[in-house]
């Protein structure tokens, strides 16, 4: 890596549909690597944050983003020239953002974010973020999407860093804990389960 002497750790990867590579590092922001050569994302060239934590990707009638989960500024989104921000003077619960989830396609995408104040997410193209009515304002660490059993809107499940795990569909949420045997409230990851539809993997603490 181009940033060795200031990070080595990295916490994301993700290969954009282009080839690219894009890397989230713990403390020199965001790298891209393509064509042979390395462009760097940091605070000393305008991108605000040392720490990325996830990445994610959309491409629809707003064009081709990619989209960084930062460690404390918000939600970045690179349309190919400049970045643009979302903060919590954008409606974000916390400018803290732990997971990435793009879900649906054309005007119906939204892209969910998974953050220290809870869940929410980015209307595409429009680019309005919502929080859902009832959603828990407690740290969110990761967001998933399985397909509903009747077709409809795709479920989101949320793990929660010491709230246990909780599930949208149809406007509504609810949460699960121990009662329903979960080994531990601290969320950390959550995985789709290939072959399986409609189940979940839960990584916790």
């Amino acid at each position: 890596l181009p940033s060795r002497g200031r990070s080595n750790f990295v916490r994301f990867l993700h290969q954009s549909a282009d080839g690219a590579l894009w890397v989230a590092t713990q403390g020199a922001g965001l790298l891209r690597w393509a064509d042979g050569a390395w462009t760097s994302f940091e605070p000393a060239n305008g991108f605000p944050d040392e720490r990325v934590n996830a990445i994610a990707e959309t491409d629809g009638p707003s064009g081709h983003w990619i989209w960084a989960a930062t460690h404390s500024a918000g939600l970045y989104g690179w349309d190919g020239r400049a970045w643009r921000a979302w903060t919590v003077a954008e409606g974000l619960p916390a400018d803290r953002i732990w997971d990435l989830r793009p879900v649906g396609t054309g005007a119906q995408m939204r892209l969910w974010m998974a953050t220290e104040g809870g869940p929410a997410y980015l209307e595409l193209p429009e680019g309005r973020v919502v929080v859902p009515a009832g959603a828990p304002a407690s740290n969110a660490s990761s967001v998933e999407a399985l397909s509903a059993p009747d077709g409809g809107e795709p479920e989101i499940w949320v793990g929660l860093y010491g709230g246990g795990l909780v599930r949208h569909r149809d406007g509504a949420w609810l949460r699960l804990g121990a009662a329903e045997g979960l080994q531990s409230p601290f969320v950390t990851d959550l995985a789709a389960r290939p072959g399986r539809p409609g189940e979940l993997w839960v990584a916790t603490d």
